[in-house]
């Protein structure tokens, strides 16, 4: 495919976990990647982020669950969620639910769960820290690129076991987590918000 006829030909990749951008990296001038362990040579990272004006706590929310997963029902997800149950937890575990409905069943609970699909940083992690919730989330090779660390701005784990114990204690020691979840909360903010990466591409291109 010949290149657009325009001045700059930027290109996002948002899932280069599982799709090919040969394509349009061949006409690109300016090919960003939102999942950096799975760039080639001469991407420019530009990792997922938190839309502020959607992930937000909600102060008044009920808090009536331990804990929160919204999106695909992958196995490792589910035997998870079933660990969780069977020792008592309330999970919400849904899928499908976008903008202010997604919001608003994220904060019903302190605990945000994520398990990545491909060892890749999706944009779970960003939204769970912007929205107050302390994150228990898979190490995956990302998240020290992105400057979030363990312990600081989430709890990391590897195997289900771990990650069970992670909830546990984090529901056992909740002004620590929450500690975390503020922290992290703080840190994206600052750093990991949709604007910044507006107002990274725009610099990279020379526009800002």
């Amino acid at each position: 495919m010949d290149k657009p006829d325009c001045g700059i030909v930027a290109t996002v990749a948002t899932d280069a976990h599982v799709l090919s951008y040969d394509v349009p990296r061949s006409y690109s001038d300016l090919m960003f990647n939102m999942h950096p362990h799975f760039a080639k040579p001469g991407d420019i990272p530009l990792p997922y982020a938190a839309d502020t004006t959607c992930h937000f706590p909600e102060p008044d929310a009920e808090i009536d669950h331990d804990a929160v997963l919204i999106g695909l029902h992958y196995q490792q997800r589910d035997q998870w969620v079933a660990a969780l149950r069977s020792r008592g937890m309330h999970v919400i575990y849904e899928l499908g639910l976008v903008f202010d409905d997604y919001r608003q069943q994220v904060c019903r609970a302190p605990i945000g769960l994520n398990w990545s699909s491909s060892k890749d940083m999706n944009q779970r992690v960003f939204e769970l820290m912007a929205m107050g919730r302390c994150p228990v989330i898979d190490r995956v090779p990302d998240l020290e690129l992105v400057g979030l660390k363990e312990d600081v701005h989430y709890l990391g784990f590897d195997t289900l076991s771990e990650a069970v114990q992670k909830v546990e204690w984090a529901l056992d020691n909740l002004n620590e987590s929450q500690e975390i979840a503020r922290r992290a909360r703080k840190f994206v903010l600052a750093n990991h918000t949709y604007q910044h990466r507006v107002n990274a591409i725009l610099k990279k291109a020379g526009l800002l």
